[in-house]
């Protein structure tokens, strides 16, 4: 049946209480244990507000730590038993408003945080996913966004960084990478999913590997001592190649022009001599 409280339910403070039904019979499953807040019935009035439901750990005073409030369940075992399985913490609230969570967290709408950090636990490989759709609906796009400034009266304030981050080594150990993959289409039709492959990994020696095409839309500067091309041909569009760029004087020129390598003999140059002044070609 139903106990109803007018106000306040209190347990003595000698011990630790439970709010919990009775185990059921051997061969029955446990009855669900529901804790609602009130709502107003229904009637000629609109707009009435539900009651909230808080779940409220005890106050420590002075350095003494606040309890916690945790949510436990009892994992299923992994073979057919006739034992009770073990309840395991899936997620705690610390007294200093950290949340812990020992599995994974399904969001359908959004996930706010006003600071701080967003943590993963240690103990295995984490990922941030949006889950697959169905068969015939394509999949959702997933923003990773730094924040904005709002509008308003003042001007030029800067947005925020994206940063990605991997993860340290410590002595010879290795850093991590960072892999950016795609899933491309596969070359005819097809009702399996699309392999993944990685387009392009930055490496913890500061090595950007690309696997594709790069299209610059800008400028290509480079600082770097030397340009390596590993291609079968090089095409240039504009008509005119400069070399030695910032000399200002003759002299400084003397040997620049081309080397066609030959590894098996003498290579063949195209240079600039300034005695005599002119353009040698020499086999």
């Amino acid at each position: 049946g139903q106990v109803e409280v007018a106000q306040t339910l209190k347990f003595g403070n000698t011990n630790n209480c439970d709010i919990r039904l009775n185990d059921t019979a051997h061969n029955v499953a446990g009855k669900r244990l529901e804790i609602r807040a009130g709502g107003p019935v229904a009637g000629t009035t609109s707009d009435i507000a539900g009651g909230n439901l808080e779940l409220l750990a005890g106050a420590g005073k002075g350095t003494g730590q606040g309890g916690r409030i945790e949510f436990r369940v009892a994992t299923a075992a992994g073979s057919t038993a006739n034992t009770v399985n073990n309840h395991v913490t899936a997620m705690s609230i610390e007294q200093n408003k950290r949340v812990e969570m020992q599995g994974e967290l399904q969001v359908a709408d959004a996930i706010q945080c006003n600071g701080g950090a967003l943590r993963m636990g240690p103990n295995q490989n984490a990922e941030v996913v949006i889950n697959d759709t169905a068969h015939n609906v394509a999949g959702k796009e997933l923003l990773l966004r730094a924040g904005s400034t709002t509008a308003g009266t003042t001007n030029d304030i800067g947005g925020g960084n994206v940063v990605i981050e991997a993860g340290r080594g410590k002595g010879t150990g290795a850093g991590g990478s960072i892999s950016f993959r795609v899933a491309t289409a596969a070359g005819s039709t097809g009702n399996n999913l699309n392999n993944s492959a990685t387009a392009m990994s930055i490496n913890q020696n500061k090595n950007v590997d690309m696997q594709g095409d790069l299209v610059v839309q800008g400028d290509l500067t480079v600082q770097g001592a030397t340009v390596t091309l590993n291609v079968a041909n090089l095409d240039v569009e504009d008509k005119t190649i400069k070399i030695a760029k910032g000399n200002n004087n003759l002299s400084g020129l003397n040997g620049a022009g081309i080397l066609l390598e030959n590894t098996g003999g003498d290579d063949i140059t195209f240079l600039w001599a300034n005695t005599p002044t002119k353009m040698e070609l020499k086999k």
